[in-house]
């Protein structure tokens, strides 16, 4: 973040691009599930600690491009690769992503009852 402070963005809205820089992938969120979950309405909430109705308030907890790329209706957005790395196993240069590493003991858990 800005101010320092390292944030984990669930796994499962990131994206790892074709592009690399300096040896990293250029990562990409997918600011369509923001947008998405502010439009949908889940009925009464008790907000007694934190009022979230609000975007920019819902967006103070992600990085600035991605609350720039909500703002502006995009799906995906690129994060800054100066701010960012990725966490995986060993793999080739030219992979996208790794096999992950429970996958080499699948064979194992196979075997298991």
């Amino acid at each position: 973040m800005d101010d320092g402070t390292i944030i984990t963005l669930p796994v499962h809205l990131i994206r790892i691009t074709n592009v690399m820089i300096n040896g990293e992938p250029v990562l990409e969120f997918n600011c369509q599930t923001i947008i998405n979950d502010f439009k949908q309405e889940f009925g009464s909430t008790e907000r007694e600690f934190l009022d979230d109705r609000e975007l920019e308030i819902r967006l103070k907890g992600f990085p600035k491009e991605v609350g720039d790329g909500v703002k502006k209706g995009v799906a995906w957005c690129q994060l800054n690769p100066a701010n960012t790395f990725v966490l995986q196993d060993v793999k080739e240069d030219w992979t996208r992503y790794a096999i992950p590493m429970i996958a080499s003991c699948l064979r194992a858990f196979a075997k298991k009852e």
